[in-house]
């Protein structure tokens, strides 16, 4: 599947006709749409609308009942995680999932070991990695003392520390202030500028609006729109998904 028509962008991820089903619940039905190299998009839509389970059938943890999942033009389909990410997708997870009696840069190092096996390559990475995401300052602190802002950051800097072509960003900004969520978008942003292609769950609509420039929106596990977000956020079919209420990306 190419990028969205009138683009010139090569595709980085391909995700085609991409179907999950759960015993009788299909969660995701025949999606379809590319990010492409460079490209940051955002996939919205109600509760049960089939995002996570999307995300978790690109980045491995599941396998598609059907369709394919294509990275940099290879076939990816039910690889695992950590082939996944050897192979330059990483993601972060909702839950965050950073090692709790580990210290802030221990769990960054464990990132950056996807790309070194030396201790100190590996520290290097993490320093700078903490440095960009404005954590350097709490790189000796125990991760079981960090604020819920904080964790957020981190998880965002392990994946990041893997050197990733692509980020999946799984609600990375929810349960965050509003001053957090502006450091939070500051720091996307940054991360956006380095070339790094982007695909993000997120409920935090002023967030994720001067990010994107994509948004693909599903509705019971099936695409219903993939626009820029001015014309997904107008589409009549959109504002139904969501009851007729203000659009939200809530899982």
């Amino acid at each position: 599947m190419a990028p969205r028509e009138g683009s010139t962008l090569k595709p980085i991820l391909e995700i085609n006709e991409v179907s999950k089903r759960f015993a009788g619940l299909l969660a995701n039905d025949s999606v379809s749409f590319s990010v492409a190299d460079g490209e940051c998009v955002g996939l919205i839509g109600p509760n049960g609308a089939g995002k996570t389970t999307l995300f978790n059938c690109v980045a491995g943890y599941y396998t598609p009942t059907s369709g394919t999942v294509v990275f940099e033009g290879t076939d990816i389909t039910g690889w695992r995680p950590n082939a996944v990410c050897y192979g330059g997708l990483a993601r972060t997870f909702q839950i965050v999932k950073a090692i709790r009696n580990m210290t802030v840069l221990e769990n960054v190092m464990v990132g950056a070991f996807c790309r070194t096996s030396s201790v100190d390559e590996a520290r290097k990475i993490g320093l700078r990695v903490l440095e960009e995401c404005e954590l350097d300052e709490k790189k000796d602190v125990v991760v079981s003392a960090l604020t819920i802002a904080d964790l957020k950051r981190l998880e965002i800097a392990r994946a990041w520390a893997t050197k990733p072509r692509m980020l999946l960003l799984d609600e990375a900004m929810a349960g965050l202030t509003s001053t957090e969520t502006k450091q939070a978008v500051s720091l996307v942003r940054r991360i956006k500028g380095t070339g790094v292609a982007l695909l993000m769950v997120e409920h935090v609509m002023e967030a994720l609006i001067p990010l994107v420039d994509r948004i693909v929106v599903l509705d019971q596990g099936r695409k219903i729109a993939d626009d820029q977000p001015e014309v997904v956020l107008s589409d009549e079919q959109v504002i139904s998904a969501y009851l007729g209420g203000e659009v939200d990306a809530g899982n």
